[in-house]
């Protein structure tokens, strides 16, 4: 053997290499390379090991006579209590698993195990102080269901290591109340603060149930080190977001509030650690505040920023609400950051600045790539322009996917503004934007945004229902207008140009 496979780096190198690789995977062959020598055993075996969806290898570990796997069913069932003899092998092999857990229901479904199985293996740890079953593993991706009762799995599975936690209440049912989070608290509390990642999500991000558990709440506070906190799924209440604006760490925040505890925070500014990165923020369903949207920019003090999502849960179910204005002084309190490169607020807006504004903005924010307000009204002049427009995706070179509505009844001419410069821009949605040249518009398009791949045009927010009046004749005329655009840009793209039109009576 070549005397560069003696260093171990090289080793493990390789075998990190063939895990990820997506022919040569496989756990047949790292089992192959574990037999082949000593030298080659110890990093084959860390790596076939790393990453376990479920303890179902583990239990095949023990003896027959104490687990018992139906093959059909593959179901694991108890026979007998494991004798302390019975560990050896599973400490082995357990303290090689660095990341448990799968999102996919299959994993559960094709390998599920009798509760009595891991109360068993719980029981005996303890009585022969074997100490955690998994001592090593810092990623875990656990169900909210695991934690109720004795919590049994969640005991078993986590360790002194745990830095990272995807909690899922995909399979939960129960209602809010009755939910394990005194259980996740009274186990994840002493890990709180060593803690690098928590992320808590439901089966259907947009359309859930919030609530504040205080048990959670309580946890959240305890958080000092995370880098990522994503609990978009909970309305944090405003003494945990001071709190979490003062974490040093965090790169990444994604939280829901509701509009009366936003407005009753006054803490630190938010998120005023020096790395941090991005943050999503989310009106929880249900809310029916109006968020005053220029306070909570001002409370914005990271200049790191890169990554902005004001995002409102349901808006299309809640079409009603007024639009939320977004002036010039809104605008200027987010030009501050100057590495943004992406904004995305999902707020149906009225965006009242100016195509001076937008200059501003590409100025600012140079690394620029995607820029999503949705601006839905429909009897209202457009304070932007088309050549405003245009002028953005010329000096934000980056910038690859926007959705702004402008007034794009006045195309720009040759001898006024000269040949246009071609844009990178990939999608495009012009939401309500009025439209009276549709042959003015098929030839601006292929000349300003040759890589076009996407153009949405969507004529009214609201669902128009019998409740709802119909489309005026001057949007009708629009909606007839974009209607031309898209047919006579199909052939050019035939799958990427979309008319999602006026919602018709």
């Amino acid at each position: 053997m070549h005397r560069c496979l003696h260093i171990q780096e090289v080793i493990v190198n390789i075998f990190d290499y063939l895990v990820g690789h997506p022919v040569l995977a496989s756990d047949t062959e790292l089992a192959r390379l574990a037999r082949t020598c000593k030298t080659f055993s110890g990093p084959a075996l860390d790596a076939l090991w790393h990453t376990q969806p479920t303890l179902s290898p583990l239990l095949k570990c023990f003896p027959d006579d104490v687990f018992a796997l139906d093959a059909r069913r593959l179901h694991w069932t108890f026979k007998t209590l494991p004798k302390i003899e019975d560990f050896e092998r599973v400490t082995f092999y357990a303290s090689r698993i660095k990341k448990l857990g799968c999102f996919s229901p299959a994993c559960y479904v094709e390998n599920s195990v009798d509760r009595v199985v891991y109360s068993a293996l719980l029981s005996q740890q303890l009585t022969f102080n074997l100490g955690p079953l998994l001592p090593k593993v810092r990623h875990l991706i656990i169900s909210l269901n695991d934690f109720i009762g004795q919590a049994v799995y969640a005991r078993l599975v986590i360790g002194p290591n745990l830095r990272t936690i995807d909690l899922d209440s995909a399979s939960l049912d129960d209602i809010d109340d009755k939910m394990p989070w005194d259980n996740v608290v009274a186990i994840l509390g002493e890990h709180a603060s060593t803690l690098k990642n928590f992320e808590y999500a439901t089966y259907s991000e947009w359309d859930m149930r919030h609530f504040s558990p205080p048990a959670v709440m309580s946890l959240c506070c305890s958080f000092y080190s995370l880098r990522t906190l994503n609990i978009g799924n909970l309305d944090i209440t405003h003494n945990v977001l001071t709190h979490i604006s003062t974490m040093p760490d965090l790169t990444e925040l994604v939280f829901g509030i509701v509009s009366e505890e936003l407005v009753t925070f006054t803490g630190t500014p938010l998120m005023a650690g020096e790395f941090s990165k991005e943050l999503t923020v989310r009106q929880c369903e249900g809310d029916g505040g109006d968020w005053d949207l220029e306070p909570f920019f001002t409370t914005l003090k990271t200049p790191n920023l890169q990554s902005f999502e004001l995002l409102k849960l349901n808006n299309f179910t809640e079409a009603q609400a007024a639009p939320a204005p977004f002036t010039s002084s809104m605008l200027s309190r987010l030009l501050q950051f100057p590495y943004l490169s992406h904004l995305q607020i999902t707020f149906n807006l009225h965006i009242k600045f100016t195509d001076l504004d937008l200059k501003e903005m590409s100025t600012a924010w140079p690394r620029l790539t995607s820029l999503i307000l949705p601006d839905y009204t429909l009897r209202n002049k457009p304070t932007l322009t088309f050549t405003g427009l245009l002028a953005l995706t010329e000096n934000c070179k980056e910038l690859c996917v926007l959705k702004i509505r402008v007034d794009a009844r006045d195309l720009p001419r040759f001898a006024t503004t000269g040949p246009t410069v071609p844009s990178r821009l990939h999608n495009l949605d012009l939401c309500s934007s009025p439209l009276s040249d549709p042959e003015g518009m098929i030839e601006m398009i292929p000349l300003c945004f040759p890589e076009l791949g996407v153009l949405n045009v969507a004529g009214s927010y609201k669902f128009r229902t019998r409740n709802n009046p119909p489309l005026s004749s001057s949007e009708k005329r629009n909606s007839d207008a974009w209607q031309a655009v898209i047919e006579s840009l199909r052939p050019l793209v035939p799958s990427g140009y979309h008319f999602l039109g006026y919602d018709a009576a």
